[in-house]
């Protein structure tokens, strides 16, 4: 035992090499936390450095490729991972080859979660919103007014000339994309690529996820089994995520206030709606039977679209989502958000303190 330990803590050759760099990794991500707690500031810009320098370069690059690469990443890591662990526990395997194994793995891993910590973790300690004690000062009457005020654009947006063609996802994408360049030309170059969907589409409906952000690759990633009008309001959400805005209900509330103000009147009708229904959640919890009453004014085709969202999700409901949505909740927490999964729904606050007190939020880190 003694021996196949000394193996393990002592390589040789090419494992010794993998053993150095998983310590150096170690070190540097030690060194890191230390000057997060000495130097906060100065750690944080650092890291706002890496995130805008490397995604600036990254999604110059990954436009290049129609598919999603991160998806690519992450299906080649975790196949490498499957092989490595069967070739770890084969009897027929040789000690040196097991000890190479297993500081690789350390060596990736280690690797991988220095780059995710400084690139991305950190993002989740920069706040874009306002710091004003006033934002969180909202009220039922202040929740109910805003939520009239969405049914009204909801049917006014109804009865306008909405398209009726239906566009393709990759024109969504792009009127995603459109519509932060509409808030300001300086995302034109901020973001050289649109959103991409997903090649784990399928995989993402059953673990319950519309999209996801990729920090390795900086790619926007949409879960494109989604309902077709779903796919903007996920799009900006995304995007809102490319630029740095990590904190859920940051990113969701950028999403939809960037909906909302698009000059795209389907992408304006989504997120309309994606707020109502937040809205009406909120409303559901204080009085039951006035949500009830605000849902007989939904116009009939945003109903039919809620009644689709519903019906998606419950086709694709299974008893691994909500083991998906605790590890992401945790992961959550763990990075400071404390109300987990459920920030999410924050979303309405933001929305109406920003209408109440007339301000306008920072739409990411880099600009």
């Amino acid at each position: 035992m003694k021996n196949k330990l000394t193996a393990f803590i002592k390589p040789k050759g090419g494992a010794k090499i993998l053993q150095f760099g998983t310590a150096f990794f170690c070190v540097l991500i030690l060194l890191f936390q230390l000057m997060l707690l000495w130097q906060p500031q100065w750690i944080l810009n650092f890291s706002t450095y890496c995130f805008c320098s490397t995604g600036s370069f990254l999604q110059q690059l990954t436009a290049l490729f129609s598919f999603s690469l991160g998806d690519v990443f992450y299906v080649a890591l975790f196949t490498s991972f499957l092989i490595g662990a069967f070739k770890f526990f084969h009897p027929k395997t040789s000690k040196a080859l097991k000890v190479a194994i297993l500081w690789g793995t350390l060596f990736i891993g280690s690797s991988l979660y220095t780059v995710f910590f400084v690139n991305w973790s950190l993002n989740y300690q920069k706040n874009i919103l306002p710091q004003q004690k006033e934002i969180y000062n909202i009220n039922q009457g202040d929740l109910i007014h805003y939520t009239l005020g969405l049914l009204k654009n909801l049917n006014d947006l109804e009865s306008s000339n909405l398209k009726e063609e239906m566009l393709s996802t990759k024109e969504i994408y792009k009127e995603a994309r459109n519509a932060y360049v509409e808030q300001d030309a300086r995302f034109e170059k901020l973001l050289p690529s649109s959103p991409k969907s997903s090649l784990i589409s399928t995989l993402l409906s059953y673990m319950g996820y519309g999209g996801y952000y990729n920090p390795f690759t900086h790619e926007a990633q949409v879960n494109a089994k989604l309902p077709h009008f779903k796919l903007g309001t996920v799009a900006t959400h995304e995007i809102a995520h490319q630029l740095g805005v990590a904190p859920e209900d940051q990113a969701n509330f950028i999403g939809i206030y960037i909906g909302m103000n698009s000059e795209n009147k389907n992408l304006n009708y989504d997120a309309n709606l994606s707020a109502l229904l937040y809205c009406l959640n909120d409303i559901y919890q204080i009085d039951a039977e006035l949500y009830e009453d605000l849902r007989e004014c939904i116009p009939e085709n945003a109903k039919n679209q809620w009644s689709e969202m519903r019906q998606f999700w419950n086709a694709y409901n299974n008893p691994l989502e909500p083991l998906f949505k605790k590890v992401f909740d945790l992961f959550l927490k763990s990075n400071r958000q404390r109300q987990g999964i459920k920030s999410y729904q924050m979303v309405t606050r933001h929305l109406i303190s920003a209408e109440k007190y007339g301000w306008k939020p920072e739409l990411g880190l880099c600009n």
